[in-house]
C-alpha cells in the first residue's frame, strides 16, 4: 500500500483582496496606501515647478536624475516634465536676432521665418534663407538664460524663496549649484558648436 502525498495550500478568501478606487488607483486592503500619498506629493512638486519659467522645468528634469537625493517616486514623476516651452513672440525673436547679429542680419539673410520649428526649454529654432540661397536653421537661446553668461550663483538666477517653498524640505543647495553650472554649459551655444 502506498501513500499519496498531497500538497495543500490555504484557501483564499472569495472576496477580492484589492479594489479599484474612483480615482483609478488600486486600493489594497489591510495595507496603508503610503505610496499614493508620496506620488501625490511628487506630482504636486512637478506641477509647481512647471508653473514657473522654463528654467524651473529644467530643474525638474535635472532632479529626476538625482536618485541620490530624492525618493524614486519623485524622480519618476519629475522625469515626466515636458521639454517643450511656449514659443517666444515673433517680435521678441526679431529683437533677439537683431541684438545678436546686428548689421550682419540684413546683409546675410534673405528671409527668416519667425514662426519656430522647434521650442525647447532652453532654445528656439527658426528656418532662414541666406542671400546665397542656402537654407539654414537659426537657434536662439531663450532670454531667461542670458543671466547665466555672467557666472551668477543659483541664488541670483533662481528665486530662493520659491525654491525654499517648493523643494526646501530636501536640502538641495549643492544640487542647485551643480544644476546652474550644467545649465550654463547647456545654454552656451558657442560651446555646443565646438563640440559638434
Amino acid at each position: 500500500m502506498s501513500f499519496r502525498w498531497k500538497h495543500s495550500r490555504p484557501r483564499r478568501s472569495r472576496s477580492n483582496s484589492h479594489s479599484r478606487r474612483a480615482d483609478g488607483h488600486w486600493d489594497y486592503r489591510g495595507r496603508p496606501n503610503l505610496g499614493n500619498t508620496e506620488e501625490q506629493r511628487a506630482r504636486k512638486l512637478r506641477e509647481q515647478l512647471q508653473q514657473f519659467e522654463p528654467p524651473y522645468s529644467c530643474l525638474a528634469l535635472y532632479l529626476s536624475s538625482r536618485l541620490d537625493l530624492l525618493p524614486a517616486e519623485y524622480c519618476r514623476e519629475l522625469a515626466m516634465t515636458g521639454i517643450v516651452a511656449q514659443p517666444l513672440s515673433p517680435t521678441a525673436v526679431q529683437r533677439l536676432f537683431a541684438n545678436e547679429l546686428g548689421n550682419f542680419l540684413d546683409k546675410s539673410f534673405e528671409c527668416i521665418d519667425y514662426s519656430p520649428v522647434d521650442c525647447t526649454l532652453t532654445t528656439q529654432s527658426h528656418h532662414a534663407r541666406l542671400r546665397t540661397g542656402r537654407l539654414v536653421t537659426l537657434v536662439v537661446v531663450r532670454p531667461e538664460y542670458y543671466a547665466l553668461e555672467n557666472n551668477l550663483e543659483w541664488t541670483e538666477f533662481l528665486n530662493p524663496k520659491v525654491l525654499d517653498k517648493v523643494v526646501g524640505e530636501f536640502g538641495l543647495e549643492d544640487a542647485l549649484r551643480d544644476f546652474t553650472i550644467a545649465l550654463r554649459r547647456k545654454t552656451n551655444l558657442c560651446l555646443t558648436r565646438e563640440t559638434m
